[in-house]
């Protein structure tokens, strides 16, 4: 989905901030980050200045030209000369704050949380019908601290504190709440996200008083970049405009990244990044549906704001306000959007929510509206279809796009005359975290009036990081952990180890494979059966991808089955037809073939013990196409290429201008691209149309 931009090559100086053993602050005294343009711009300067030139050991940043410089190595009075030498932009290294209210946590959870109103304002009580596929989502915050509710799958520290770990991440909680809302699983403790769904990354750039200089969020920006984000979420700001800065969105906008951004609580002016028109900048609302009075002048979409629950470190809970908060809403909404469809472009998720948003008296004048989820689900075919008709610049967004609620085209109306809904106010005692800088006792504290009436909780650095190690969380691995764990393990059979190291898509599951595969597995389909579209099925699913089959696992062998069974199941919407029952019926009447996997007369012959008839088509783009367009789908075999190194059937389930769809049932990526007829065609060696 992802088109990435070209980027400059860029070169890091020493960093504008103090890293000690307890933590890593913001200075009072900003250095500078300077653009210089060129590789050789960069190397000039340094050479001239005697500076040494650093980055970050994964070299994500070496391909900007962005310097970041300490005061004490530049001076004011250098500063001239540089513009006039090099033509380069310089600007302070502007401090970013987390645009956060008020918190109040709770480690022990108790009957009060899990008052959803800001779940049901948006209409976000219940995903949608239609299966997602996975958005990923990078959460540019103070971290996230591991917790049952949240799944990470990906981590980036750039504030590079030396005992910051996945266990205990996150110091002030900030970035923890803020996953919370976006993608909190439910556990049982009232606790629930927009979309646990989605790919979740935990980008840490703000430091114990969630602060952060401006050099770390264009690093962070550059980061998702590099790394095929499609949404970033930013809960932080600063009052001043930063060309530097705004290069780096732009970079991102260029390479189909939605970014979200919470407008700021000064009340006045939105800070940036959300005022950058790439950015979509979002406002509070309380429970009554006003606008908080902490929000600035201009926002284009506001959320629940004020008195919210979500997730905190130590695996407890906190109800958080401010703009930060409701950005994370938008956020998880827009996922959802996405993931219907991770071929849209980010400029169309922008639009649908922004057309399909709620709109009080107050919000029109503003030139904002509340999000609605269930009826943007609810329109977004017509919406596919109106956008289809006006030719319209991804890149444009119109300063009153949330108020032109008839669109031309078709003409069809795609107006929210829903009322937004009030709520009686949450019943909570609000706390603040905040920082005491005294020498004796510098961190993290905790004002909780409920409990301990007006006593101040002081827990330093040192003492947070005792408690966390000694605190019983489990270990929590990176992929490259797992991978090697299955590597040098004996408990793996040799095409689990294969498996891994072929798909990376697949680790979970192989890692998983001792604890699981004795397992009595429950499969209900019902979700996938009433989806409009084919569901993508995956042979390697914990729900049956352990299960014996041809000599082998159905996770590595089953590929037959699978697209068997996503076709019937599509076609006839019997839920009980699952991959595991067809690899029963196949084994049963000698459709597998022992260490290979599937006959091609699984397909041919055995589809019709389901009702279900096959036709050989013939190797031509335009026969496939009028097929699919008769509502057939096919299933090919295809031979070593893209999607295997032997043989393996895929099913074509559609096509548009962009090429053909597939569900391939070893590869979600593979899913999610668009397919030309001659790379298709290069590897095909045979085709059934299916059809009841």
């Amino acid at each position: 989905m992802k088109k990435k931009c070209g980027l400059l090559l860029t070169l890091f100086m020493s960093v504008c901030m103090t890293c000690a053993v307890t933590g890593s602050t913001v200075r009072e005294e900003q250095g500078y980050v300077i653009d210089m343009h060129t590789e050789q711009q960069c190397e000039r300067l340094c050479e001239n200045y005697d500076i040494a030139l650093e980055s970050d050991e994964e070299g994500e940043l070496a391909r900007q030209a962005i310097l970041v410089a300490d005061s004490d190595e530049i001076t004011k009075e250098d500063i001239h000369t540089i513009k006039a030498e090099y033509s380069a932009i310089v600007e302070p290294d502007y401090v970013m704050e987390a645009a956060y209210k008020t918190a109040k946590s709770d480690e022990s959870g108790c009957e009060d949380y899990g008052d959803t109103w800001n779940l049901k304002m948006i209409h976000a009580e219940q995903l949608t019908d239609r299966v997602l596929k996975p958005i990923k989502v990078a959460v540019i915050d103070s971290g996230i601290d591991f917790t049952e509710e949240l799944n990470v799958t990906g981590r980036k520290n750039v504030v590079d504190e030396g005992y910051v770990v996945p266990l205990y991440e996150d110091i002030t909680g900030h970035g923890t709440g803020i996953a919370g809302i976006i993608a909190a699983r439910e556990t049982g403790n009232g606790i629930r996200g927009i979309n646990p769904y989605c790919e979740l990354y935990s980008v840490k750039i703000l430091d114990d008083n969630n602060k952060a200089p401006m050099s770390r969020v264009i690093q962070a920006i550059y980061w998702c970049i590099d790394n095929d984000i499609d949404i970033i979420h930013m809960s932080f700001g600063m009052p001043q405009y930063s060309e530097i800065l705004h290069k780096a969105v732009q970079d991102a906008a260029e390479a189909d990244i939605l970014m979200i951004a919470s407008a700021g609580n000064n009340g006045k002016n939105t800070c940036y990044p959300a005022a950058y028109e790439e950015v979509v900048s979002v406002g509070a609302v309380s429970s009554s549906g006003e606008l908080s009075v902490f929000d600035p002048d201009s926002m284009e979409l506001v959320a629940p704001g004020e008195k919210v629950d979500t997730t905190s470190f130590y695996g407890g809970i906190m109800t958080v306000g401010g703009t930060s908060i409701a950005a994370a809403h938008v956020t998880g909404i827009a996922s959802v959007l996405w993931g219907i469809d991770p071929d849209k472009p980010a400029s169309f998720i922008r639009r649908l929510m922004q057309q399909t948003a709620v709109q009080t008296e107050e919000m029109q004048k503003r030139g904002c509206g509340l999000p609605d989820l269930e009826y943007a689900i609810i329109m977004y075919d017509a919406f596919c279809q109106t956008e289809q008709d006006k030719s319209v610049s991804e890149n444009t967004i119109s300063e009153n796009t949330v108020s032109e609620n008839t669109i031309s085209g078709n003409f069809v109306s795609l107006q929210n005359d829903r009322e937004v809904e009030s709520f009686e106010e949450p019943d909570a005692v609000e706390g603040m975290w905040h920082n005491d800088n005294t020498d004796d006792n510098k961190g993290i504290h905790q004002v909780d009036a409920e409990t301990y009436g007006n006593t101040i909780l002081h827990l330093n650095q040192t003492e947070m990081k005792i408690l966390r190690y000694y605190a019983g969380y489990p270990d929590v691995l990176t992929q490259e952990d797992k991978l090697h764990s299955i590597e040098e393990s004996d408990e793996y059979p040799d095409q689990l180890k294969e498996l891994a190291e072929k798909n990376s898509e697949t680790i979970d599951f192989v890692y998983d494979y001792p604890e699981m595969k004795d397992k009595k597995q429950t499969i209900d389909l019902s979700q996938e059966a009433k989806t409009d579209t084919v569901p993508l099925l995956l042979q390697w699913d914990e729900r049956w991808g352990y299960m014996p089959y041809s000599g082998g696992l159905l996770g590595y062998t089953g590929c037959g089955p699978t697209n068997l069974a996503m076709v019937v199941l599509y076609l006839t919407g019997d839920k009980t037809v699952t991959p595991a029952s067809v690899a029963e019926y196949a084994e049963s009447a000698g459709y597998s073939v022992p260490g290979s996997g599937s006959s091609w007369t699984l397909i041919s012959e055995g589809c019709e013990h389901y009702g279900i008839h096959a036709e050989e088509v013939p190797m031509d783009e335009d026969r496939i196409k009028a097929k699919l367009d008769e509502g057939c789908l096919i299933i090919i075999n295809v031979g070593p290429g893209d999607f295997t190194d032997s043989g393996h059937f895929i099913t074509i389930i559609g096509y548009d201008r962009d090429g053909f769809i597939i569900n391939d049932s070893n590869s979600r990526t593979n899913s999610k691209k668009r397919w030309s007829y001659e790379q298709l065609s290069r590897q095909m060696r045979n085709l059934w149309a299916m059809y009841n």
